[in-house]
């Protein structure tokens, strides 16, 4: 168990860290800047701190680019002016790295503490267009 624990700690520890220092961290703040900003717009949260301490928005690197995660956003209006800009911005900066930007419609703290927790995808692209996952969203 504890190898396991120090090969996970390592695997994250690397994983951010080449993030910090790698090709796709400028990259990856800019596309978290656009979403924060697009939620802020939309109401979501009233500004940076507030986005942050509601955990409406992840970001991180990954080998071929970034992925961009929200969390508890089940407006279809603030899904596809999400999505919009971010495709705008991934076409105005040439393609230069791969995209993908997955909305789950369950709350980052209601899943943070659970093992095997069921997150329930509401909309999910990957840039180059590779898959594309939409689901309806209920209306409460």
């Amino acid at each position: 168990m504890l190898r396991v624990l120090i090969f996970t700690s390592l695997l994250f520890s690397h994983t951010a860290y080449s993030c910090a220092v790698g090709k796709y961290n400028e990259l990856r703040l800019e596309f978290h800047e656009i979403s924060r900003s697009t939620l802020i717009n939309n109401g979501h949260c009233t500004d940076s701190r507030e986005c942050r301490k509601k955990e409406l928005l992840f970001s991180r690197c990954t080998r071929e680019g970034i992925q961009i995660l929200s969390y508890g956003i089940k407006d279809e209006i603030s899904i596809s002016q999400l999505t919009d800009k971010l495709f705008e911005h991934y076409s105005n900066n040439n393609k230069k790295a791969k995209m993908s930007y997955t909305a789950y419609s369950e709350e980052h703290k209601d899943l943070i503490n659970k093992l095997f927790a069921k997150k329930t995808t509401v909309f999910s692209i990957e840039l180059p267009a590779i898959n594309i996952h939409n689901k309806q969203i209920n209306k409460d």
